[in-house]
């Protein structure tokens, strides 16, 4: 039996990192992002994020018809109020 010392990374948890790094390296960031940058951020599928947008768990920015955007601290602030805490 031969084990992968080195596994391929998982293409979306790389992009989830890259993402993050962009978006904490700097605290007055405005960079928007849309749905499927959004679900890589919070580990969930596009279907989620739109689900919890829909039900108005996250703020979404309506820039058109149908374009919609993301600002990440402000989905960070929503969804921290939502936090269930220990009894």
């Amino acid at each position: 039996m031969s084990t992968r010392s080195n596994p391929k990374p998982n293409k979306n948890a790389t992009l989830a990192a890259h993402l993050n790094a962009i978006i904490t390296s700097d605290p007055h960031n405005r960079t928007l992002l849309d749905k499927i940058q959004l679900a890589a951020l919070l580990n969930t599928t596009p279907r989620g994020v739109e689900c919890m947008t829909r039900a108005r768990k996250i703020p979404v920015i309506k820039l058109g018809y149908r374009t919609l955007r993301y600002s990440w601290p402000r989905v960070c602030e929503a969804l921290a109020k939502r936090e269930v805490r220990e009894v």
